[in-house]
């Protein structure tokens, strides 16, 4: 993970923390000891809780910048309803306070939720919650099994600053994407695109 990651929230260093998967393994994400939002880069969420996490992007940009990349990140729905931000590039996936519970992760009550980001109508928003509870001792952390994440099928040559090409798979700078609703595109194909090609 990241040192000195901050939170696409609030900006509050994250702070990493282990959680048990309804499969039983453990994950370990990051969460803001301060709104209690979640942080999952790479797709760890995705493929650590499968169909549950799988999104389906809405289209558009948030105000809030990935962790890992940087770039504005665009909101999208779980399969429970549930309005998330994903980044396009890295895949990586930010919840607020309280969304680990819908993929099946009991969590305490954390603060509430932040603004930002629509929620989809008729979900409850807390009125006040406690503070977050503190970090897990060392040795506790240790206690549950991590997950380990293969990244076998992202190509060797990726590299923080960069993205792929949803029409011609390349490998780009991350200043050449321009956001589709399935990801990012490079300006080459987006003229194409344009042109009718």
């Amino acid at each position: 993970m990241i040192s000195e990651s901050k939170c696409p929230g609030c900006a509050h260093s994250l702070q990493a923390f282990s959680v048990r998967t309804p499969s039983g393994t453990g994950l370990e994400l990051e969460r803001c000891p301060k709104c209690g939002g979640c942080w999952g880069g790479r797709g760890r969420i995705q493929k650590a809780f499968g169909a549950s996490a799988w999104h389906q992007l809405i289209g558009g940009l948030t105000v809030r910048n990935c962790v890992e990349c940087r770039i504005l990140m665009t909101p999208a729905v779980l399969p429970s309803n549930v309005a998330v931000e994903v980044c396009s590039a890295c895949h990586g996936m930010f919840l607020d306070a309280g969304e680990l519970e819908q993929l099946g992760v009991r969590e305490p009550s954390r603060s509430p939720a932040r603004s930002g980001l629509p929620k989809p109508a008729g979900t409850p928003r807390p009125a006040a919650a406690p503070p977050p509870p503190p970090p897990m001792p060392a040795h506790e952390e240790h206690e549950l099994p991590s997950v380990q994440i293969s990244l076998e099928d992202e190509p060797p040559t990726e590299r923080a600053g960069t993205f792929e090409c949803i029409e011609c798979g390349q490998r780009k700078s991350l200043r050449e994407g321009q956001a589709l609703r399935d990801g990012l595109a490079c300006r080459a194909c987006m003229k194409r695109r344009a042109q009718g090609r």
